[in-house]
């Protein structure tokens, strides 16, 4: 998009909605994480608490630091860079409610 040109109602409604519907997603699976880990796996409540707080802390800082590296490298580097990270990010979503015996 060149400077100066904004963007039509249509495509801020699109852009919106899109992003409505990811955080509906991301708040569904943190509440069912909270859920998961204290009364599934028996983490103690404010265990789970500082986890979240502090993923969303590091969170802050991490996404504008990305947007600022994938604004300047762009290109053909970036499509390549989400497909080439699908997999892991599969792997770690799987491995949020894996159940391991932890207990001695």
């Amino acid at each position: 998009m060149e400077k100066g040109q904004a963007l039509s109602v249509k495509e801020k409604i699109a852009y919106g909605c899109g992003d409505a519907a990811s955080n509906m997603m991301w708040g569904m699976t943190s509440s069912y994480l909270m859920y998961y880990y204290t009364d599934i796996y028996g983490l103690p409540l404010v265990a789970v608490s500082w986890i979240l707080l502090v993923a969303r802390v590091v969170d802050a800082f991490c996404d504008p630091a990305i947007g600022y590296v994938v604004d300047r490298i762009g290109g053909l580097i970036v499509p390549r860079l989400i497909r080439s990270l699908a997999i892991p990010f599969g792997i770690t979503g799987f491995l949020c409610f894996l159940a391991l015996p932890l207990s001695p």
